[in-house]
């Protein structure tokens, strides 16, 4: 049936981005633990996406984000995930990666995130404040590594925000 093959897409993915949705993290959670995959954890939230909505509109909002996912899916590996937690928070759970290698990949979104959206007439700063945590180093359940991430973004961000911090 063509409605249940929609809702099954639409549990999975973001309708706004194409990124994966929370659902479907928590399952590949479930799956990468019980595999016992190690995973980073990269948390971003993405800073000044406000001013964008209130001078140009939401419709202007929601196409900066679809241009940011796109631009993080080029980047990232097939076998790491990009999902969309809501707003302007984006996570990507990157498997069996060593936490220095981690590092080029947020520095190359932080540099093309401060880069992506600017207008003749207007520049707006948008930048990314990201948290990194690390499974199983910094947590075994979901609650534990987003807490971590959580954590590691708003020293991010009291830092200055346009930066990363890992736990």
């Amino acid at each position: 049936d063509q409605r249940l093959d929609n809702l099954r897409s639409n549990a999975q993915f973001d309708n706004l981005t194409g990124a994966r949705s929370r659902g479907f993290v928590l399952q590949a959670l479930t799956q990468l633990k019980r595999y016992r995959t190690p995973f980073s954890l990269v948390y971003l939230d993405l800073n000044g996406l406000k001013k964008i909505n209130d001078t140009l509109g939401h419709a202007a909002g929601d196409a900066y984000l679809q241009r940011f996912a796109l631009s993080v899916q080029k980047q990232i590996r097939d076998t790491d995930i990009l999902a969309r937690l809501g707003g302007d928070e984006f996570m990507i759970f990157m498997r069996s990666v060593k936490n220095e290698d981690v590092d080029p990949l947020v520095r190359r979104i932080i540099r093309d995130i401060r880069k992506e959206y600017c207008r003749e007439d207007l520049h707006f700063a948008v930048t990314a404040s990201v948290g990194v945590a690390h499974y199983p180093e910094d947590g075994s359940s979901f609650a534990e590594l987003y807490h971590c991430a959580d954590l590691a973004l708003y020293e991010a961000k009291h830092r200055g925000k346009n930066c990363y911090e890992q736990y």
